[in-house]
């Protein structure tokens, strides 16, 4: 790369290597930052895509970082920000590959960013394929089960709009989030041994901890694919979004873990036997607790070889009484 800029967008792919190709293209159909595609392999060793290599050859203001194995979205985006760091980027931003960013989301969030250069900044995202209709406007603690999800937009039209048009919300969601470097040097990179899910939240928190604004920029505008760039759904998921709730409640609700543990995985596995028979109760049941155990004996980060085929074998199981 050669005449490099001041912001750094890091693009986190994980398999479909298109996916990441639109992404990339909507990022520097705008003016104002350099692209880096991380790419987190689906096979420890392989080689990234032709059509990558040849996208970061081809560009002058992308590069492309190839892990020696997939380290989840935490360890992909924190090799990402340590490059951006070593190269003397001034502002970063992590983005999920399955957004497209609009015409002018990039240099508003870049403006908003040296704007408020102690701040961390969002856009708005919407769905890609309900245009006008918001994904995410911010996160927010939910009252019932203490956990978090995303700001309805009533909710979000209730806060407090500053004279800068931005909007503090309580939390962001990881799919993307803008801050100069000295904002993510003060808060520290995602914890690793999340790995994958509420990792976000948990960055979140630690910011408004120490004080660091979360603002969010209505319009900067996204569009997301949702849950293109995981296994949403699937038996892993299932067992990293078990563990990583327990790690984030017994983290930041304390006093509350059991019950967001029981609200939010336990009791909708047991509940998918109304719909889906008792075999798939079954198996979401051992997912759940298969993560839980996994939280007691403190295992973080990427779940086991042994463990990770299991579970995807799980998912390849028959399922007679699904129909």
């Amino acid at each position: 790369m050669t005449d490099r800029r001041n912001h750094l967008v890091i693009v986190l792919s994980y398999g479909d290597p298109q996916r990441a190709l639109r992404c990339a293209a909507s990022c520097l159909a705008g003016d104002g930052a350099d692209l880096l595609v991380v790419v987190n392999p689906v096979t420890a060793g392989a080689p990234p895509a032709p059509a990558l290599t040849q996208f970061a050859a081809a560009c002058p203001h992308a590069d492309l970082l190839l892990l020696p194995r997939n380290l989840g979205f935490t360890g992909g985006m924190n090799a990402g920000l340590r490059w951006g760091r070593a190269h003397g980027y001034c502002v970063l931003t992590v983005l999920n590959d399955d957004t497209t960013v609009g015409p002018d989301a990039i240099a508003r969030l870049d403006q908003d960013a040296r704007e408020h250069p102690s701040a961390a900044i969002a856009p708005r995202i919407d769905f890609a394929d309900r245009p006008g209709q918001p994904w995410s406007l911010g996160v927010t603690v939910d009252p019932d089960d203490l956990l978090p999800r995303h700001l309805s937009a009533e909710e979000f039209a209730a806060l407090p709009r500053r004279r800068d048009a931005l909007v503090a919300v309580p939390l962001f969601t990881g799919c993307c989030i803008c801050a100069t470097t000295e904002v993510w040097d003060s808060v520290g990179d995602f914890d690793d041994d999340y790995f994958l899910y509420f990792e976000d939240s948990d960055w979140s928190q630690r910011a408004a901890r120490l004080g660091v604004p979360l603002l969010l920029d209505d319009r900067a505008i996204l569009t997301h694919e949702v849950s293109a760039s995981s296994a949403d759904g699937s038996y892993l998921t299932g067992y990293y979004y078990a563990r990583n709730l327990l790690r984030y409640a017994t983290t930041w609700q304390r006093g509350a873990a059991l019950r967001m543990y029981t609200q939010r995985s336990l009791r909708p596995a047991v509940r998918t036997w109304r719909e889906a028979g008792p075999a798939e109760s079954a198996r979401r049941t051992f997912v759940s607790l298969t993560g839980a155990a996994a939280f007691v004996a403190r295992r973080r980060g990427p779940a086991g070889p042994a463990l990770t085929r299991l579970l995807t074998a799980l998912g390849r199981t028959d399922r007679p009484d699904d129909d």
